[in-house]
């Protein structure tokens, strides 16, 4: 709990400390239920993390609990890197690999140097978790081939299987701009062909 405080402090994010009340015991690492829901601003998609790393995403609201899917299941995902946000280029996606509590890492280049121990953070680019948050650890790692993927396996900062208490932040990912409008000569083109066909309409 003093490190959820310490977190809160320093957090540019408003969040909501919740304590865990239930795990789903056919998937231990997959699931947890907390005692906070949509009486205190949680809804769907929120990030949920520790003071040592993200733990997972919201993913059913009721007045006064949620469940959270944890990192380790096998239908979640973070867009991840390997090393420093900004300063290095081994970016991948990450997903859950269930029962063994690891996370695999893909599509990251074998041009990209990466090395046991390493810290992989989060980029913010899944629109889920916020960019600069703590994943986990390299613990497995396969170089390929120059034309293939590096194998790599993390393992979760947040301490998933001792879980007591999490924190989950009130964030909304920034909203994306629509590409008509970041693109105005598809704007001017529709104008044009709109001017035509009424020209045409004229003419008949």
């Amino acid at each position: 709990m003093r490190g959820l405080l310490g977190l809160k402090q320093k957090s540019d994010y408003a969040m909501v400390t919740a304590r865990i009340i239930a795990r789903d015991p056919s998937a231990w690492f997959d699931t947890i239920t907390i005692d906070q829901g949509r009486m205190v601003g949680i809804e769907n998609n929120m990030p949920v993390v520790t003071a040592s790393g993200i733990v997972g995403r919201v993913v059913a609201t009721g007045p006064l609990s949620a469940q959270v899917m944890l990192i380790t299941d096998e239908r979640s995902g973070v867009g991840a890197v390997v090393g420093e946000l900004g300063t290095s280029h081994a970016f991948g996606s990450i997903k859950g690999m269930g029962d063994n509590g690891l996370l695999d890492m893909r599509f990251v280049s074998s041009l990209e140097k990466v090395q046991m121990g390493e810290t992989v953070t989060t980029t913010g680019q899944d629109g889920i978790y916020p960019a600069g948050f703590a994943v986990g650890q390299v613990v497995e790692l396969k170089s390929g081939a120059a034309t293939e993927n590096q194998s790599i396996h993390i393992k979760p900062s947040a301490g998933l299987d001792r879980l007591e208490e999490v924190a989950i932040l009130l964030y909304h990912p920034p909203q994306r701009p629509d590409s008509d409008q970041s693109l105005p000569n598809v704007e001017k083109k529709r104008s044009k062909q709109s001017a035509e066909r009424e020209c045409g309409k004229e003419k008949k």
